[in-house]
């Protein structure tokens, strides 16, 4: 299938453990998958009809979409890849943002203004940049992380950077201690799905989706 995790760490890609009980088991396994093809299908027509990223979207359809990035997310566990471990050299290069429940600058917004979000993702330094771009402004958080588990990063947010016109026009560092956390969830070769939390300030998970930028 096109969202099996193909790519590793170290060239191992952890698998479920072989089927060995029957046709049902096997009956079962291939539901689960045409289930996760299904719902990425559905996850992404919901999010290409959103305005602005998301942010200008209600509560109940930001429920709904929620609700479908985590069967979605469900429906993939059956394949049995750790995203933030085994498939993590998947997520290297550059995404776009099509949908973010959140309307803090990770979303592009910038007081009443929305710009275009992007991430770069650079695995063998483990760095990576979320950019807003806004016409001729464009700005650039820079930040690092920490693998805590098979599923979860702890990010570390290292420079905040605004620049006009290609010109940086402030840079400055975050203070020590300023980041979050990625909770990885769908992933494969044009798609993620990622929730978030900032350090001890969001009760609840920020979901954002994001697309391969091509």
């Amino acid at each position: 299938m096109a969202f099996v995790v193909g790519a590793s760490v170290g060239g191992r890609v952890k698998r479920t453990r072989d089927v060995c009980i029957g046709v049902s088991t096997n009956s079962s396994r291939t539901e689960k998958i045409d289930s996760a093809a299904s719902l990425r299908k559905e996850l992404l027509n919901a999010c290409e009809r959103t305005r602005l990223n998301g942010t200008a979207e209600t509560e109940e359809t930001k429920s709904s979409i929620a609700k479908m990035a985590a069967e979605l997310d469900e429906a993939w566990s059956v394949e049995g890849v750790n995203p933030a471990t085994d498939g993590v050299g998947m997520i290297d290069g550059s995404w776009y943002l099509e949908y973010t429940s959140s309307i803090s600058t990770s979303s592009g917004k910038v007081g009443p203004f929305v710009g275009q979000v992007k991430q770069k993702i650079d695995l063998e330094n483990r760095r990576f940049e979320n950019i807003c771009l806004l016409g001729p402004l464009k700005f650039d958080l820079g930040a690092t992380w920490k693998v805590l588990d098979d599923n979860n990063f702890n990010v570390l947010f290292l420079t905040k950077e605004i620049s006009l016109f290609g010109i940086s026009v402030q840079k400055s560092p975050f203070p020590d201690g300023s980041g979050g956390f990625w909770r990885m969830g769908y992933t494969d070769e044009d798609l993620r799905v990622l929730w978030t939390k900032q350090f001890q300030k969001d009760k609840n998970e920020m979901l954002f989706v994001l697309r391969r930028e091509r």
